[in-house]
C-alpha cells in the first residue's frame, strides 16, 4: 500500500498541477526575460541604426538598462505575489509588458526615449520573470517539483525557436515600428492561460505524510532559521 502511494503520488501531482506547468511555460517563454532583448533585439538593430544613426553598441546597451531596472524589482516580485497572488501579478505584468512594447513602436524618437521605454518595461514586466512562476509550481509540486520547473523553464527555449524569425518577418512586413506592435501582441497570448490555470493566493496543499500538530517538531528559533537560510 505504501509503495503504491509513493509511486502514484507524482502522477497525482501532474494530474492536479499540469495547468500550472503549462501556464508557467507559456508565461516564461512570452515573458520579459527572453522576449524583451535576448531573442528580439537582433533583427531590430539594423532598422534602428539606419533610421537614427545609432551605433550597434548604443542599441545593445538596452541590455544593461534592462538589468538595472530588473535586478532590484525582481526582489519585490515574490513578496508582491505572496500578498496579492501569483495570477494577479502575472496578468498585470503581461499587460504592462505589451504596453511597453507598443510604446517602443509609437514613441521612440531618440536614444533617451528608447532607453526609457526599456527601463520601464524591466520594472513593470518583472512579474513575468521565472521567479513568479516558480512560486506557483513550488506550491503545487513536491516529489516532482524539479521536473515541473524544468518543463516550465523550457518555455525560454521555445521562445528562442520562433521569436527571432517572428521579429525578422514583422520588420520585413511592417517596419521596425510595426514589429514592436506585433511583439506587443505576444505577451497578451499568455494572459488567458494565466487567468484560467494559475492560482491566485496560494496555500500549500496538505500532504498525506505530513505530521499532525501534536507530533510536529517544535518551532525553530529565529537564529537557527537565519543560519539555515544562509
Amino acid at each position: 500500500m505504501t509503495s503504491r502511494t509513493a509511486s502514484s503520488e507524482p502522477q497525482g501531482e501532474f494530474a492536479r498541477g499540469w495547468g500550472v506547468v503549462l501556464a508557467s511555460m507559456l508565461g516564461i517563454g512570452l515573458g520579459v526575460a527572453p522576449l524583451s532583448t535576448t531573442y528580439t533585439l537582433g533583427p531590430l538593430v539594423g532598422p534602428l541604426s539606419a533610421e537614427f544613426g545609432w551605433s550597434r553598441a548604443s542599441i545593445m546597451g538596452v541590455s544593461l538598462v534592462m538589468l538595472l531596472g530588473m535586478a532590484p524589482t525582481a526582489f519585490a516580485v515574490g513578496w508582491i505575489a505572496d500578498r496579492h497572488g501569483v495570477r494577479n501579478v502575472v496578468v498585470a505584468s503581461q499587460i504592462a509588458f505589451a504596453a511597453c512594447f507598443a510604446a517602443l513602436g509609437l514613441f521612440t524618437t531618440n536614444l533617451a526615449t528608447f532607453y526609457a521605454a526599456y527601463f520601464v518595461m524591466a520594472v513593470l514586466a518583472a512579474g513575468t520573470l521565472p521567479v513568479t512562476f516558480a512560486r506557483a509550481i513550488s506550491m503545487r509540486f513536491d516529489r516532482q517539483r524539479g521536473f515541473a520547473l524544468g518543463l516550465a523553464l523550457a518555455g525560454t527555449g521555445l521562445c528562442g525557436l520562433f521569436a527571432p524569425t517572428f521579429t525578422a518577418l514583422a520588420v520585413e512586413a511592417f517596419g521596425w515600428r510595426g514589429a514592436y506592435l506585433c511583439l506587443a501582441a505576444l505577451p497578451l497570448l499568455a494572459i488567458l492561460p494565466a487567468l484560467l490555470l494559475l492560482p491566485g493566493r496560494l496555500a500549500p496543499a496538505p500532504s498525506p505524510e505530513a505530521p499532525s500538530a501534536a507530533s510536529a517538531p517544535a518551532a525553530v528559533e529565529p537564529a537557527q532559521t537565519v543560519g539555515v537560510a544562509l
